[in-house]
């Protein structure tokens, strides 16, 4: 099995309860908390671990630059698309730092805002980085 923890603006997300800010993506809620339950689950999960080059039906993206030790879940059903950012405390413990919607995404920015609500809320405990998917994932995932 695996761990995901949540930032409260993730959990209202997943669960539905998103302020006025974000109702519009209410609609996503149910299929992004799917996709986090199936992982949590231990279900198969699509790896892409290079930023520039995965395939569309990857699933858990590592972001640019790698050394940061930001991922996203990416929920391509329905349009627009959700990114859900964090990164993994230790192998098979992902925390969820926030979602985004995918039109017109600031990929740079966004990166740049997990690292920072990264280091508030954990200080000097770094993400999991590296190129090893191993450090990040036991079992049941695939490379694309």
């Amino acid at each position: 099995m695996r761990e995901v923890f949540a930032t409260p603006d993730v959990y209202r997300f997943l669960n539905g309860k998103t302020d006025n800010v974000r109702r519009e993506l209410a609609k996503r809620a149910a299929d992004s908390r799917v996709a986090i339950d199936r992982f949590i689950a231990g279900a198969s999960v699509t790896v892409g671990m290079d930023p520039f080059d995965k395939a569309a039906r990857c699933q858990l993206a590592r972001n640019y630059p790698p050394n940061d030790g930001i991922w996203d879940f990416r929920i391509r059903d329905p349009k627009p698309h959700v990114r859900i950012f964090g990164g993994f405390a230790e192998r098979d413990v992902f925390v969820a730092l926030d979602y985004r919607n995918r039109d017109a995404l600031d990929f740079d920015g966004a990166v740049a805002t997990m690292v920072l609500l990264w280091k508030d809320m954990f200080d000097s405990y770094q993400p999991v980085t590296g190129d090893n998917i191993n450090a990040y994932l036991s079992d049941k995932w695939t490379p694309v």
